[in-house]
């Protein structure tokens, strides 16, 4: 399974946890396998891309009114549905189907707008015999909205596209990726008859192309806001559902959902991933980094403390791996504020 090729290191020391740990902030806490960015106490927030500024807005919801232990609870109007694979005799639990979730301090993965959003995790159950893991199918169902000529939908979603397309790794120790199977699915459904009928209209793997063996290694789980044209419904009543399927999968977020037109006097684009990176050149690592950082730790994936550095001024510093075996390694700056990211030997 590749949850155990994965296996990260503690979250008490990094802003890792192993894949298997199920812990909680709201007494249920979902579990995660990838490495993330930020710390409750000066999160840094990572998104890809930014929604536009929005001239007009048909509708919204980012999930704020949450009550602190109530997980279950949705926004007015809003359903979820758990299909339930019989073969195990039982549903999944409860932090395996979409649920409210202030966010995950010991990660850094904190909600994008305002102080909730909805998470989900890889189902799995621990039996005599190891890990069973479970096939889930979850929808998240919006309330109904109208929308008007020209409204695009954009939402954020926290995901892993390396988990989506690791298949295992080979004898000689290398990691196999099949970008034809993913292993969890996130697609997007529009309903005009209140769920009798569904139509798919955006699906995460249609971004497949992006990815290859070497740029997979740039995508270990971040925010990133997606967008949706809505002109085929102009004028209808509608229903958006989030689908969240497959097996051994991997968790998810999703947060800040706007319908409208975009404001094209000040349609704005950035790159906040572009705060820190590490780039893997011939014989080192070169670390760009934004002001504040001090110090930066080289950690293995066990855990291992393999080397820190004080950051000079500049944001750049280069680190020779020639000492390193081959492996994964977790770069983690300090300063005001904390980053943590992963890169290969």
């Amino acid at each position: 399974m590749k949850k155990f090729y994965f296996t990260l290191i503690c979250c008490f020391s990094l802003c890792a946890i192993n894949a298997q740990v199920i812990i909680s902030q709201n007494g249920i806490f979902p579990t995660t396998k990838q490495l993330v960015t930020g710390e409750k106490s000066n999160p840094i927030v990572k998104k890809t891309t930014k929604a536009p500024t929005m001239e007009n807005v048909t509708y919204s919801e980012s999930f704020e009114g949450y009550q602190e232990g109530e997980e279950e609870w949705l926004p007015e109007g809003w359903d979820k549905q758990t299909v339930i694979d019989e073969d195990y005799g039982q549903g999944l639990t409860s932090i395996s189907s979409w649920h409210a979730s202030t966010g995950l301090d010991f990660m850094g993965i904190f909600p994008t707008d305002g102080e909730v959003m909805q998470w989900i995790n890889f189902g799995y159950l621990e039996s005599d015999e190891g890990y069973v893991f479970y096939e889930q199918d979850e929808w998240l169902i919006s309330s109904s909205f109208t929308p008007q000529s020209g409204d695009k939908m954009y939402f954020d979603l926290y995901f892993a596209p390396l988990f989506m397309y690791l298949a295992g790794m080979s004898d000689e120790g290398d990691f196999l990726f099949d970008f034809e199977n993913p292993t969890f699915k996130v697609r997007v459904y529009a309903t005009t008859d209140d769920g009798k009928s569904w139509k798919k209209i955006w699906d995460a793997n249609d971004l497949v192309d992006r990815y290859d063996d070497i740029t997979i290694w740039d995508y270990l789980g971040d925010w990133e806001t997606f967008e949706v044209a809505l002109n085929e419904y102009a004028g209808e009543m509608v229903k958006i559902a989030f689908r969240y399927s497959g097996k051994d999968g991997d968790s998810i977020g999703l947060d800040n959902i706007v319908v409208g037109k975009e404001d094209t006097s000040s349609i704005t684009s950035q790159n906040v991933s572009s705060q820190a990176g590490v780039n893997r050149k011939s014989g080192s690592f070169e670390l760009i980094y934004p002001s504040g950082m001090n110090t930066v730790s080289v950690y293995s994936l066990s855990g291992k403390l393999m080397d820190q550095f004080s950051l000079p001024a500049g944001g750049q510093f280069t680190i020779p791996f020639t000492n390193y075996p081959k492996g994964v390694y977790i770069f983690k700056f300090q300063g005001s504020g904390t980053i943590s990211i992963k890169s290969i030997n």
